[in-house]
C-alpha cells in the first residue's frame, strides 16, 4: 500500500507544497526520474554542482577506459567497479513495481562498458556519452538512467557523506 511521506509524519501535504517539498511514496516508486538536462540547468542550491559531478565521475571512468587495452586489465576491471549502480533505496524514484529496483545488474554494467570502451577508443571522449550509451542498450530508460545518477547526487546533496548508505563511495 502505498504510504506517502506526509500521511506517516502526519504533515498536511498543502505544507510540503507551501514549502516546495515532494511528498515521496516511502513504500514504492513516485514515478518520476532524474532528468540530466534539467539538472544542467537547476537552481536548487544542493544540485547547483550536480551536473559537473555526474560528467566528473563518468569523465574518470571514460580516462579508465581510454588507457584500457584490454578487457582483463586494471584499468578495465576499475572502470567496471566504478560503474555499480544499484539502486538506491529510500530515494524511491522510477517505475519499479516492488519496493526495491533493479538497478544496474552485473550483465548489463559489463555491457554498458563494453560499449562505452568501444565508443571510447572510437575517438569520442565526452563524459555525456554515459548518458547516452544505457538507451541503446535492452531494459535500459529513463529509471534506470537516474539510477546511475543518485549515489553521485546524493554526494553532492549531502556534503560529507560520500555515499548513499549501501553503496560504494562517489
Amino acid at each position: 500500500m502505498a504510504i506517502l511521506f506526509s500521511n506517516e509524519f502526519n504533515i498536511p501535504e498543502e505544507d510540503l507544497r507551501d514549502l516546495g517539498v515532494f511528498n515521496v511514496f516511502l513504500d514504492e516508486d513516485s514515478h518520476f526520474f532524474i532528468n540530466i538536462k534539467r539538472l544542467q540547468v537547476t537552481n536548487i542550491p544542493e544540485f547547483a554542482s550536480g551536473y559537473s559531478k555526474v560528467n566528473q565521475y563518468f569523465h574518470d571512468i571514460g580516462t579508465l577506459l581510454k588507457v584500457s587495452k584490454t578487457s582483463q586489465d586494471r584499468t578495465y576491471r576499475e572502470a567496471v567497479r566504478r560503474f555499480d549502480f544499484p539502486e538506491v533505496n529510500g530515494i524511491n524514484l522510477g517505475f519499479s513495481s516492488g519496493a526495491h529496483g533493479a538497478g544496474f545488474g552485473p550483465m548489463l554494467r559489463a555491457q554498458i562498458i563494453k560499449d562505452s570502451y568501444e565508443i571510447i577508443h572510437s575517438g569520442s571522449e565526452q563524459p555525456e556519452i554515459f548518458h547516452l550509451v544505457g538507451l541503446f542498450e535492452e531494459n535500459v530508460g529513463p529509471d534506470r538512467l537516474s539510477d546511475k545518477r543518485q549515489p553521485v547526487l546524493w554526494a553532492v546533496a549531502v556534503p560529507g557523506r560520500m555515499s548513499w548508505p549501501g553503496t560504494q563511495p562517489v
